[in-house]
């Protein structure tokens, strides 16, 4: 890059030199008017700084199995989460995501995933970008589950009164990120709603875009791993952790949404 840009002001310099010197004559460049265009954005010091920095970030970009190399080099989990919540001005924001509710019917609602969020204190938001994912996931909901009973029940067929939780909810995410494989995704639909039990459907919540940088500021590195979120009612990721649930992770879970709660 040091190399590239003395080279670039040395061509910069020569260019401007030689037009003083027609100027100074009382001559005007002939080139045509596509090369003139070339030869001002090439002048351009504010224009030459983009481009190298735009050649900076070509080179060094991740490659596209960046995150699936990083899983065989560190396994499913990069670390074991800790046992207490982030201080709330500490926390990132879940992304704002519009998502597809596998709830029943051919107009499946939309949701923006920070309003569903809101309508609860608590929140445990579940990403998944691929079946690697849904073991993990599971491995966090399923002691969750039975740590809360006022949540709804899977095997009932829709939540009442008095089996929803007030205050606490479930939200599970299943994105796919390669537009490629969302066209099949969709086709798995049906089957989908079958595997899911209805009673999750409602907050069960499907994605068909790239979201990346988003999941990254909130915390979610790589897309290989299945992540569990612990959202308050404003939308800040208080407890995340990734990958097979340990038993300290679960305790810890447990113990900070009651801290959470109260």
């Amino acid at each position: 890059l040091a190399r590239m840009r003395s080279q670039l002001d040395a061509q910069r310099q020569t260019l401007e030199e030689r037009e003083r010197d027609k100027r100074a004559a009382g001559q005007f460049s002939r080139a045509v008017p596509k090369l003139s265009h070339t030869m001002a954005d090439f002048m351009d010091v504010e224009r030459s700084n983009r481009k190298r920095e735009e050649l900076f970030h070509e080179a060094f970009k991740e490659s596209y199995n960046f995150e699936k190399k990083e899983v065989l080099l560190k396994g499913f989990k990069f670390a074991v989460a800790g046992p207490v919540l982030r201080p709330a001005a500490e926390s990132p924001f879940l992304p704002n995501l519009l998502l597809t509710s596998l709830a029943s019917g051919e107009d499946r609602p939309t949701v923006k995933l920070l309003e569903r969020v809101m309508q609860k204190r608590v929140s445990l938001v579940t990403f998944v970008y691929n079946q690697f994912g849904v073991p993990h996931v599971n491995s966090f909901l399923e002691p969750f589950r039975a740590a809360f009973p006022s949540l709804a029940s899977p095997s009932s067929p829709t939540p009442t009164p008095s089996t929803a939780a007030p205050s606490l909810q479930v939200i599970q995410c299943n994105i796919e990120e390669n537009w490629a494989k969302s066209m099949i995704f969709k086709w798995l639909l049906r089957w989908l709603r079958w595997k899911i039990p209805r009673a999750e459907h409602d907050n069960y919540l499907l994605g068909y875009e790239n979201i990346k940088d988003a999941r990254r500021r909130a915390g979610m590195s790589n897309a290989t791993l299945g992540w569990v979120n612990l959202v308050d009612g404003r939308g800040r990721v208080r407890w995340q952790a990734h990958g097979d649930a340990t038993p300290e992770e679960i305790d810890a879970l447990i113990t900070v949404t009651k801290e959470l709660l109260n």
